[in-house]
């Protein structure tokens, strides 16, 4: 399944990668879930999609020639994805963010169970959503500080 999503942020090209590189220190803003993790250039995200379908996947960076886009594709799970996303200046303080994404799911019972359901579109649908108000400065932080000082506190602060 094929998904794309364009953002215009109001913020300079260099603004908008910071803030998306910050993406991990926004936990509590991705809801739904079970389990996310950042590891250096890697992500593992675990998430029920409905019907007891769970969605696994270990993503990883890949090279780009170009500065402003990430390429990146799974590597591990029970769902091959592979995307893009691009920044591009459009004004001295407006950036257009693209969101490509492209996944199949591995089971033929659950890619029927997807079709059906549409359950996986809908949960990605949300998440990408959840980019947005980050990259504008509408949702707060968790503090770094606290993430690498102390895994425990960490926790209870989400």
């Amino acid at each position: 399944m094929f998904i794309q999503k364009i953002l215009h942020v109001n913020r300079t090209l260099d603004e908008t990668k910071t803030r998306f590189s910050a993406l991990p220190f926004y936990r509590r803003a991705w809801e739904g879930l079970d389990r996310i993790e950042f590891r250096g250039k890697e992500m593992k995200m675990e998430f029920q999609a409905g019907l007891g379908v769970v969605v696994q996947a270990l993503i990883e960076n890949l090279r780009s020639e170009n500065p402003d886009e990430l390429l990146f594709h799974s590597c591990e799970g029970n769902v091959a994805v592979m995307g893009m996303i691009e920044f591009t200046p459009i004004k001295p303080r407006l950036t257009e963010v693209t969101l490509t994404l492209d996944y199949t799911v591995e089971s033929p019972l659950r890619a029927f169970m997807n079709r059906v359901t549409g359950a996986i579109d809908r949960f990605l649908d949300d998440q990408i959503g959840i980019i947005e108000p980050i990259l504008k400065g509408e949702v707060k932080t968790e503090s770094p500080v606290y993430r690498e000082a102390s895994p425990a506190l960490s926790i209870c602060l989400r």
